[in-house]
């Protein structure tokens, strides 16, 4: 645990990764899924379950493919 008092976020680099400028996931528990870059750490994205499963969904079916 961190000294807040909650668990300490596990984060996992995309296995498509193959450069410093890379994605990376965490969840805390399961309330919360986060997102953040390795250029910058601080900043992170917050998704509740149901809302990174409809992301997930959407990055498979190419809905964000240019």
């Amino acid at each position: 645990m961190n000294q807040s008092g909650s668990p300490e976020q596990v984060w996992r680099k995309s296995s498509r990764c193959d450069s410093n400028q890379c994605l990376e996931v965490a969840t805390s528990g399961t309330a919360t899924v986060a997102v953040r870059s390795t250029l910058d750490p601080q900043t992170q994205l917050r998704f509740d379950p149901v809302s990174w499963q409809a992301l997930i969904r959407d990055i498979r079916q190419g809905r964000f493919d240019r």
